[in-house]
């Protein structure tokens, strides 16, 4: 009898643990944690041992850890694309003829007033057509004007220093780049390059005279360049 008790005894204990595995699966989650159903292991049976049954659960929290993300923050660049139709609008600006935004809707009324305006004063005309050839004059125009900006730019800060040199060497041609103020890969090699072509060291960095040189040099060739483009607007058309 002793012995049939103690095998019973086993097969309710072997029972009981089982349960509590198949309810320890039983997860709720919850308010960021986990909540496992436990069985107390007080668990008793019947006379007759054909089923057992449960005091009140247990229920034990599990915490869980969240995955951090970091992202990882981005440079923006503040520097606007200009279209070619905002490069036109750009240089009628700064010749003092248009007053709006730069918006590129060169067929806005603003626009053609501008162009009624610039032909009136260098051809004498109030015509508000531009010609082929006026508008790649004022296409070159909106980008000398735009490297002119970033020569004279007064800011003292990294970026402004940047795109300063950016705007030169773009001038002389060694530059191909947007001028962004990064100091990347392309204005490196275009550093390098101009001081070989100055016979100077080839490293990428310019003192405080050689920048000054560098800047000047590029200040009196856009000023021609400018120059010459506005005179090539005050040609009669053919």
């Amino acid at each position: 009898m002793k012995n049939i008790t103690k095998k019973i005894t086993l097969i309710c204990s072997i029972m009981v643990a089982s349960t509590i595995v198949i309810e320890a699966q039983d997860i709720d989650i919850s308010k960021g944690y986990m909540v496992a159903t436990l069985i107390s292991e007080s668990t008793t049976y019947n006379d007759d041992y054909s089923y057992f049954y449960e005091e009140p659960v247990v229920y034990k929290p599990v915490h869980v850890y969240k995955k951090k993300y970091y992202r990882v923050p981005k440079i923006k660049n503040k520097t606007p694309i200009l279209t070619n139709d905002m490069k036109i609008q750009k240089a009628l600006k700064s010749l003092g003829f248009y007053r709006a935004s730069i918006d590129g809707l060169v067929q806005s009324y603003e626009t053609k007033l501008a162009i009624k305006k610039m032909h009136k004063e260098y051809k004498n005309s109030n015509d508000t057509f531009l010609s082929s050839k006026e508008k790649e004059t004022l296409i070159y125009l909106g980008t000398l004007f735009s490297l002119d900006k970033s020569l004279i730019s007064k800011r003292t800060n990294e970026r402004a220093h940047y795109k300063r040199i950016q705007a030169a060497l773009k001038i002389l041609g060694y530059y191909h780049g947007r001028v962004d103020g990064i100091s990347g890969r392309g204005t490196r090699k275009a550093i390098s390059e101009y001081k070989v072509s100055q016979s100077l060291p080839s490293n990428p960095s310019l003192t405080f005279n050689q920048e000054s040189e560098l800047l000047n040099n590029a200040k009196s060739i856009n000023d021609t360049n400018i120059e010459e483009a506005i005179n090539s607007l005050k040609e009669p058309l053919e």
